[in-house]
Formats: structure tokens, C-alpha cells, sequence
């Protein structure tokens, strides 16, 4: 039975390998450093060149030590923080879509609207007329005999460990990538004793996500990062036996900005099954 735990590195089943460790350890502040300067400057016109800058290194070198460090691209981590910017902002204010638009960086309001449709799962006009007090929804459990045919590769099976007190609702899902976005391909909500199951997806490639909401934030106006466990899977059948145990955590620096909208009404969500 394996523990999966923290780890800031994410190379195939989260294993550092050794001469990726030497880049942590040599580039893990500029990463850093990079990340704060994404967050300061969003809303303006960056590229590779210029956060490369940043960091201190080449250009190709910074993608390769970026997407290393943090699971994702430079630019698609750029896009998360855009994002959450935006969710935050109409939250907050009161800020017209265009207004928003403008302040993320995004010169096309078009260009905007698609890719937060895409990402958060709901329209900006949606996302911003939402009640504020709405409830937090859960990935809808996954009935065995509904997703049989889709879990033709079996089953996944883990529990949720937590460092401290067992509290709060536990979200599991399988997303294509590290990147909390749009869709998961299953979703769950974890059993009382933190135990889940999942159908496997039918992809060689995968991100299993565990999300700890505490009841205190179940009402969205705190907006409080939730605690996180994240285990990337890619191109082998590790999984296929033995159950999976996620250590939630706080987020880090260089975890990926959470995209997806915790907003959406539960009824309105009728499959989480790509």
C-alpha cells in the first residue's frame, strides 16, 4: 500500500527523479520568484521571454525547469491566475465583464469569455450574477452500474489522509492534467471515513485530485483555499490493485490556481463523466 505525500515535483507517479532534483534545487526560488511576478503583473501582456528574464535563465531552459516544477507550462499557469483574478474580482466588485476582461490581461473579450467558459464551467455573466451565498457543490458520487461500461479498465480505490482533524467535505475527480479545470473525467465525493472509488478513465494519462472544503467555507464568500492532495498518473497500470492514500496539504506556491467554479448549483451538474 503506498502513501502518496506531498511532493513538489510531479514526474510520472510523483517519483523525483535524481537529475530532476538538482533543478529544484538550483531553480525552485526563481520558479518562485516568477510565480509572485505572474501574480503582480497579470493583467499585463507577459510572455517567455520576459518571465524568463524573471527567472534568470534561457528561455527553453525556463520551460523546461517551469513545467518541471509546477506540473503545467508557464503560460497555462499564467492563464489559471488570469482566471482566478477574474473570479475574485466578481466576487468582490462590482466589475462589468468587459471591466474584468481588461483587468486579466485579455485584450479580446471574446478570447476571454471562452476561455473562462472552458476552464471555470460557466459563462462570466453566469459566474457574476450567481449568489454570492451560494453552496459550494460536490462531485456527484459514481454510480457503479451507470459508468460500468466507462470504467472498462476497473476501478481506482484510496482514502483521504489528513494531518489533522477529519473536517470538512472531500471532493475526489481525475482530471487530464494537474490543472483543477473545466470538466473531471470522475468525480466523487469521499465516504464518511475518507475512503473513495473512481472508474478508471480509459486515457494512459491522468491527474486523481482530492479537495478538503472545511465546513466553515462552505459558503463561498470566504473563498479560503481548500486543502489538496494530487497524484499524476501516466502511461502504466500502477493503480490497477492496490488503493491509492492522499495526505491533503496546504497549497503551495507552485500548485496551479484552483480554475474550476465551486459555485455551480448541484443540480445543474448531471454527469461529471467525460
Amino acid at each position: 500500500m503506498r502513501i502518496l505525500a506531498p511532493t513538489y515535483l510531479y514526474v510520472g507517479h510523483g517519483v523525483t527523479l535524481p537529475q530532476e532534483e538538482s533543478i529544484v534545487a538550483t531553480h525552485f526560488g526563481a520558479i518562485e520568484r516568477v510565480i509572485g511576478y505572474m501574480q503582480n503583473n497579470s493583467a499585463d501582456p507577459l510572455d517567455l521571454r520576459q518571465l524568463a528574464t524573471v527567472a534568470g535563465i534561457s528561455k527553453y531552459h525556463f520551460i523546461r525547469v517551469f513545467t518541471s516544477i509546477t506540473g503545467i507550462t508557464p503560460m497555462t499557469f499564467l492563464t489559471c491566475l488570469r482566471l482566478e483574478h477574474a473570479k475574485r474580482l466578481f466576487l468582490a466588485t462590482g466589475a462589468t465583464v468587459t471591466e474584468v476582461c481588461q483587468k486579466v490581461g485579455y485584450s479580446s473579450i471574446g478570447s476571454f469569455s471562452d476561455t473562462f467558459t472552458r476552464l471555470v464551467g460557466m459563462t462570466p455573466s453566469r459566474y457574476r450574477a450567481s449568489p454570492a451565498g451560494e453552496d459550494y457543490f460536490t462531485f456527484p458520487e459514481s454510480p457503479g452500474k451507470e459508468r460500468g461500461d466507462r470504467a472498462k479498465a476497473g476501478w481506482i480505490h484510496g482514502r483521504i489522509l489528513a494531518s489533522g482533524d477529519w473536517l470538512g467535505r472531500c471532493c475526489v475527480g481525475i482530471f487530464p492534467t494537474r490543472v483543477i479545470a473545466g470538466r473531471p473525467m470522475a468525480g466523487t465525493t469521499a465516504r464518511a471515513d475518507g475512503t473513495f472509488s473512481l472508474p478508471r478513465p480509459a486515457c494512459r494519462n491522468y491527474c486523481l485530485v482530492a479537495l478538503q472544503i472545511p465546513e466553515s467555507g462552505l459558503r463561498f464568500q470566504t473563498l479560503d483555499s481548500p486543502l489538496i492532495a494530487q497524484h499524476e498518473v501516466r502511461g502504466d497500470t500502477e493503480l490497477e490493485s492496490e488503493p491509492i492514500h492522499l495526505t491533503l496539504r496546504e497549497p503551495l506556491p507552485t500548485d496551479p490556481p484552483l480554475v474550476l467554479s465551486l459555485r455551480a448549483p448541484i443540480k445543474e451538474i448531471s454527469r461529471f463523466v467525460a
